[in-house]
């Protein structure tokens, strides 16, 4: 009888700890999961940053030269275009977020 008892307590303490190990494995992948994805979004928005800066310098060259020859030349167009595409896909980036962390409350 007492060894029965003792079986069934070592079962039951087997198993409880097997949950609490399953239960923390979960959490484990989660966090890993979360990690992951913050970690794309960041590298996300870093690849947006640069190409904004990339966009800013070319604006900013374009009218240097602008300035010394004192007359507009065709790369003010495509810098301030390429300059206002970065501008737009930020932003988009920044609602796209925006409307994830809203949606989680």
């Amino acid at each position: 009888m007492t060894a029965e008892l003792i079986s069934g307590a070592a079962l039951i303490l087997v198993a409880v700890i097997e949950a609490v190990a399953a239960m923390e494995r979960r959490s484990a992948k989660r966090s890993r999961s979360r990690s992951e994805r913050r970690e794309a979004e960041r590298a996300r928005e870093n690849r947006l940053a640069m190409t904004m800066m990339d966009a800013s310098l070319d604006l900013a060259l374009a009218t240097a030269v602008a300035v010394e020859e004192g007359h507009l030349n065709g790369e003010m167009k495509s810098a301030r275009e390429k300059a206002r595409q970065a501008q737009e896909d930020y932003r988009a980036f920044l609602h796209e977020v925006a409307a994830r962390q809203v949606a989680k409350v």
